[in-house]
């Protein structure tokens, strides 16, 4: 059970959880190759362990982070240890953008970026999984609030 369903109130369902895209690891695995490639070496064991400690910082995050869309807000959560939780309600958003770079449609990922009332803008996270099925369902739910 995740943090978005642990958290719903009366009368609300959860629709949808997005996680972040596997694209994250592409990072530490290169950086683990280049030190494999370097050989038993002082600089290999160094490219190495930074490769591990951005690995370690990249799983975290990938643990830690959850998007859930209810009928009645967006749930952002990050963090594994130091979480921090932030809420958008669907009736305060105004648009919502989508983006993904060439990489991004080609793998599917990106950004989606709903702006509420007053400017708003809260943007998830930049390697989200899926985010047209995240857009839709926001969409959809924006939509039957008008």
């Amino acid at each position: 059970m995740g943090y978005s369903e642990k958290n719903l109130v009366a009368g609300e369902n959860l629709l949808y959880v997005a996680r972040l895209h596997w694209i994250i690891f592409i990072t530490p695995v290169l950086v683990l190759l280049i030190g494999a490639a370097m050989g038993r070496t002082i600089q290999g064991y160094v490219v190495d362990g930074a490769g591990l400690l951005i690995a370690f910082f990249m799983f975290s995050e990938y643990i830690g982070s959850e998007f859930g869309v209810t009928n009645k807000r967006i749930i952002v959560k990050t963090g594994l240890i130091a979480t921090q939780a932030r809420e958008i309600f669907i009736n305060r958003i105004e648009s919502i953008q989508l983006q993904q770079s060439i990489a991004g449609r080609l793998f599917g990922y990106g950004s989606v970026i709903p702006a509420g009332t007053g400017g708003d803008k809260a943007g998830l996270h930049s390697y989200i999984d899926n985010p047209v099925g995240l857009k839709k369902v926001i969409d959809e739910q924006i939509m039957g609030k008008i």
